[in-house]
């Protein structure tokens, strides 16, 4: 269970049966905390081998700001050092590391200190659309902090397993184009941009009802466009 301290909403759809988009905001100090995971949903959480890592379809995107993402335990559970060694294999391909505003925990310091995670300031590093970040997350206790004010995030939250989300940054007055990804997509602008020259607020969803679309960051900053598609 997640828990929002502070965050408060920009704005939140319900846009399909089984699946609601909110676009969050929060300013420096601003958390939101996640319970242990006692007894994954096997409709909702994809359990690695390792029972101690797993994915779930409810997710949190950075559009905008910095922040830190911890994952801590104490006596509920045991996190091994060469659990985090296959944890971070199996995130080894996340295009967010690639960004110099990563910067992670070490896994001796985790070991040591009981917490792993990684810090991440927002600045464009989703070039051509790719997956969405963090697949894989530990099973315990986490903490998500706003380091900046004004922190963004997307929050997906859906109990259908189908559901998968991409992530293109558009750099400011750049243009790219995107292309539909299943049969029902919804594309998130977080920043003002226009759509086949159509001008689009920030923080708008709509259904990406033809083959391709022209987008072109029309803000004064960089830009995530998120996609979440089944």
């Amino acid at each position: 269970m997640t828990l929002i301290k502070g965050f408060t909403n920009m704005t939140s759809l319900k846009v399909e049966d089984d699946l609601m988009i909110t676009v969050v905001t929060g300013d420096k100090g601003t958390v939101a905390t996640r319970e242990l995971v006692d007894i994954p949903n096997p409709t909702l959480h994809t359990i690695h081998e390792n029972n101690k890592l797993f994915s779930l379809p409810i997710k949190w995107v950075i559009l905008k700001g910095s922040a830190s993402h911890s994952w801590y335990w104490e006596d509920e559970i045991d996190i091994t050092k060469e659990d985090l060694e296959e944890l971070e294999e199996l995130n080894k391909d996340d295009t967010l590391k690639n960004s110099s505003n990563y910067v992670a925990t070490t896994l001796d310091d985790a070991i040591a200190n009981k917490k792993y995670g990684f810090t991440y300031t927002y600045d464009c590093p989703f070039t051509t659309l790719t997956s969405t970040q963090v697949k894989y997350q530990l099973i315990c206790k986490g903490i998500l902090e706003a380091l900046q004010d004004d922190t963004r995030y997307l929050c997906v939250i859906t109990n259908n397993a189908n559901y998968s989300l991409g992530i293109l940054d558009i750099p400011i007055g750049q243009t790219s184009t995107l292309t539909k990804q299943g049969t029902l997509d919804y594309v998130i602008f977080s920043g003002a941009c226009e759509v086949n020259d159509v001008a689009i607020a920030e923080n708008t969803y709509k259904k990406l009802t033809s083959n391709s679309i022209n987008i072109k960051n029309t803000d004064s900053r960089d830009i995530r466009i998120v996609v979440v598609s089944k």
